[in-house]
């Protein structure tokens, strides 16, 4: 079992938010294994998150910046979150994940009437508005996207000698998360290196756990780096 969730935002051609408009985190919530996922999300607190909720191009326009952290520490209590409890998508993620599941779900499975509703409008697209102006520009909405970005749940585990003395734990869009452990370092240590510089394959004074829970056993960290922005980022 793992996380269904994701970030959506509406953002132009160059993936910068629309005016105007916010971002919303909507999780799958229409049956029994989605809602002991929340369930569980709602045990870890306390979790490391952002107060705001941000897009990609936001992260990397702050890559330097100190982003402010949420002082609730759980993250299920946030008032950004849309529970799905009907029309919700297929799971993307995980071993028994539906191949194209939310390309399908936006673009198949899902009413017009119900996309304008449940997500233009609740991101702060005034759609009645905006759709006037198709009169004088035919291609206008051509320039418009919908950024849909998974979240995750990621925990760090610090050993020395063998022993557990640290742990933190995130919950936030990849981006996110990369971005906050560029930021953390293990607790006294004085070292240059954060986390996010220490989470590699040949890395043995510290590293990364998992373990077997209800968010999936073992799942690998993948790393790669944006060649636009040369920021290193995380994918699960």
């Amino acid at each position: 079992m793992r996380i269904q969730a994701i970030r959506v935002s509406i953002v132009d051609q160059n993936g910068n938010r629309w005016p105007g408009t916010k971002s919303l985190d909507y999780f799958k919530y229409d049956e029994e294994t989605s809602k002991k996922v929340f369930e569980y999300l709602k045990q870890r607190a306390p979790v490391n998150f952002y107060e705001q909720l941000y897009t990609k191009n936001e992260i990397l326009q702050n890559l330097n910046t100190n982003l402010t952290r949420s002082t609730v520490p759980d993250y299920t209590q946030r008032k950004e979150i849309v529970l799905l409890t009907e029309n919700a998508f297929k799971t993307f993620h995980g071993p028994k994940s539906v191949p194209g599941a939310l390309r399908k779900y936006f673009l198949e499975e899902i009413t017009e009437e119900y996309f304008i509703e449940m997500y233009l409008e609740k991101l702060g697209f005034n759609y009645e508005e905006e759709v006037k102006k198709l009169a004088n520009d035919p291609d206008y909405f051509k320039n418009i996207y919908l950024l849909v970005e998974p979240i995750a749940y990621f925990r760090i585990s610090s050993y020395r000698g063998g022993n557990l003395d640290f742990r933190i734990k995130y919950v936030g869009t990849i981006t996110e998360v990369a971005h906050m452990m560029t930021k953390d370092k293990d607790v006294g240590y004085t070292g240059s290196d954060n986390f996010f510089g220490l989470v590699h394959p040949t890395q043995t004074y510290r590293g990364y756990n998992f373990g077997r829970t209800p968010m999936g056993d073992g799942y690998p960290l993948a790393i790669y780096v944006d060649v636009n922005s040369s920021m290193t980022v995380a994918g699960l």
